[in-house]
């Protein structure tokens, strides 16, 4: 009861302060947030423990809803979690996706920065909505998207391996900032 009441709490703490929400698996969070019209703020709050179980990397996509739940097409942002590297990646297929700067295309991330903040680390950076780049979708606030995300470990050349079936999903999101996913209003 004490954690669903803490749970409620949160979720109205952020609901005053105006940031989007999701809850990943393992105590992760992202939150976004609109600064102006043209761009959207995003914040992935990683749990210390994932890190000491040997998780190295974490990746971050957005898709169109027609695209599905998968990889293709999708808008990936890529996350060291040991570096604090934050990069814009591209997925053509299910598959390893591609540095949009690799694939010819631009880093659109800016504002990047990583704090650390209690038992988490903090990676922020902002993006533009529309970023003119074939290898970045565009964004719009209040749109229905696919919200896709895995996490994994790094070979011993520093490159991402393929994450395990279970640590990945993906659902249907709003991008407002007034939204939480149902994995919330659940566990209340």
């Amino acid at each position: 009861m004490a954690k669903q009441i803490t749970l409620l709490l949160l979720s109205l703490t952020i609901l005053a302060y105006g940031k989007g929400t999701i809850h990943l698996p393992r105590n992760q969070m992202l939150y976004w947030s609109f600064p102006d019209e043209n761009s959207v703020k995003f914040e992935y709050h990683c749990p210390m423990s994932l890190m000491e179980d040997d998780y190295d990397w974490v990746g971050i996509g957005f898709k169109d809803i027609m695209d599905g739940g998968d990889m293709r097409n999708a808008d990936i942002v890529m996350i060291n979690l040991h570096d604090g590297r934050i990069d814009d990646y591209w997925s053509f297929m299910n598959s390893k996706p591609e540095s949009d700067i690799k694939l010819g295309g631009l880093d659109s991330l800016a504002e990047k920065s990583v704090n650390a903040v209690d038992k988490y680390k903090m990676f922020s950076w902002s993006k533009p909505l529309n970023t003119g780049d074939k290898y970045d979708k565009m964004l719009a606030k209040n749109a229905k998207m696919n919200f896709i995300w895995a996490y994994g470990r790094i070979n011993s050349q520093g490159n991402p391996k393929k994450h395990l079936d279970e640590n990945k999903g993906s659902w249907e999101i709003v991008l407002s900032e007034d939204y939480t996913d149902e994995e919330e209003i659940f566990l209340i």
